[in-house]
């Protein structure tokens, strides 16, 4: 088989793949699409980019967590301030691929872990991270890498140039 066959080949295989996580995701991502859905109508933006669809400005992610954002699916929420979290998120999208709907509880046993240790080891706590982003929640550990080994970093103001 020459060079150029084989990648046709694998191209094919990596689509195939992906379609077959987004289907395994799809219960966590119609929970994504009925929040995102519910923001339009109050100034939220939709785009496509990090493997999601993406809601950008939310109301419910401003009064929560301006800065923030929140991954259900491919689908993610983002904050007004939410600056550059598309890498990151982008990893929670793959990691709904794979988990399916046992997602949303692992991230919730994850979440869990870490805010029940952030009082009693500050060793546990992640710099600049909240009490649910701790080192105990394993959801966590693999985006926050992934985001700062990436090659091509977001510049602060990605979100209002899309």
């Amino acid at each position: 088989m020459d060079r150029p066959a084989a990648l046709t080949i694998l191209r094919g295989a990596r689509i195939a793949l992906d379609l077959v996580g987004k289907a395994w995701n799809l219960p966590n991502t119609v929970i994504g699409l009925a929040f995102g859905g519910a923001t339009l109508g109050f100034g939220g933006r939709v785009i496509v980019g990090h493997n999601a669809i993406e809601f950008v400005d939310c109301p419910l992610m401003n009064r929560l967590a301006p800065h923030g954002a929140i991954t259900l699916g491919n689908v993610i929420l983002y904050g007004r301030h939410a600056h550059g979290l598309g890498p990151h998120e982008r990893v929670h999208t793959l990691q709904g691929q794979f988990a399916g709907p046992a997602y949303l509880p692992l991230h919730a046993l994850g979440m869990s872990l870490s805010l029940l240790s952030w009082p009693l080891f500050p060793r546990l706590r992640r710099p600049h991270c909240g009490p649910f982003h701790g080192r105990l929640n394993f959801m966590e550990g693999w985006p926050t890498r992934a985001v700062l080994f990436a090659e091509c970093a977001p510049s602060g103001d990605e979100m209002s140039r899309r």
